[in-house]
């Protein structure tokens, strides 16, 4: 994997964060940080990720009301766990 292809996965990633605190009524928490090794997204609405299991909320720093959103928009996605599918 070239420099230029990880620094694209990066962007996915990052964008893919903005849209769910977008989704989450909590755009102006939008930042990115590197916590312990681990991507992190956001300030008093933490989102961490890894490639093995994409974003998940650090609960400890999440109001009530953004892990309420994140759960509703999680039940909904089209490709988190078994709705997953291939292309034929």
């Amino acid at each position: 994997m070239t420099d230029e292809q990880l620094a694209d996965i990066g962007l996915l990633v990052a964008d893919a964060a903005k849209e769910i605190f977008i989704d989450c009524n909590a755009e102006h928490d939008f930042c990115i940080q590197c916590v312990e090794g681990v991507a992190a997204f956001g300030g008093t609405n933490r989102l961490l990720w890894s490639p093995a299991f994409g974003f998940r909320p650090d609960k400890s720093y999440c109001t009530k009301e953004f892990l309420a959103k994140f759960d509703m928009r999680s039940s909904q996605c089209s490709f988190h766990g078994d709705n997953m599918r291939e292309d034929s």
